[in-house]
């Protein structure tokens, strides 16, 4: 994700990014990843830009974003927004994949390597936080 600069403390996301590294590492293989549960860091933002189209409000693009630390932010399309908007703390990431292809009628097998791909980075940046990793208490 492109870093956008800003002043303030990066501390916490610091601390999140390398608790995910350290996750990451010590995850098994793929099947423990889908099964820890994730929210995201208190500092995000959904930010969508609009545009009429056949007298409909249509997104023309969304940028996930932090406000805090150093201020990742990148991209998303709907399928990468619905997703991220399941990361509540509550529902496995697996659930939240089978989720999102029975709600847009996708190939579940298709999308999860894309989805895996897109969690790690998210971890990595930050955004992230697994809740139900052993011996992990992130900010």
């Amino acid at each position: 994700l492109p870093l956008e600069l800003q002043s303030g403390s990066c501390s916490d996301q610091i601390l999140r990014i390398f608790d995910a590294q350290d996750v990451l590492e010590q995850l098994g293989d793929t099947k423990e990843l889908l099964q820890l549960k994730f929210r995201l860091a208190n500092d995000h933002e959904m930010e969508h830009h609009l545009h009429i189209e056949n007298r409909n409000w249509q997104v023309t693009d969304a940028h996930l974003k932090l406000n805090a630390g150093l201020c990742f932010s990148g991209p998303v399309d709907r399928f990468m927004s619905t997703l991220v908007a399941g990361f509540d703390g509550h529902s496995s990431l697996g659930e939240l994949i089978h989720h999102l292809a029975d709600g847009l009628n996708l190939d579940i097998t298709a999308i999860t390597p894309s989805c895996l791909s897109a969690v790690r980075t998210l971890m990595q940046s930050g955004f992230l936080i697994a809740t139900n990793f052993p011996g992990r208490n992130s900010p």
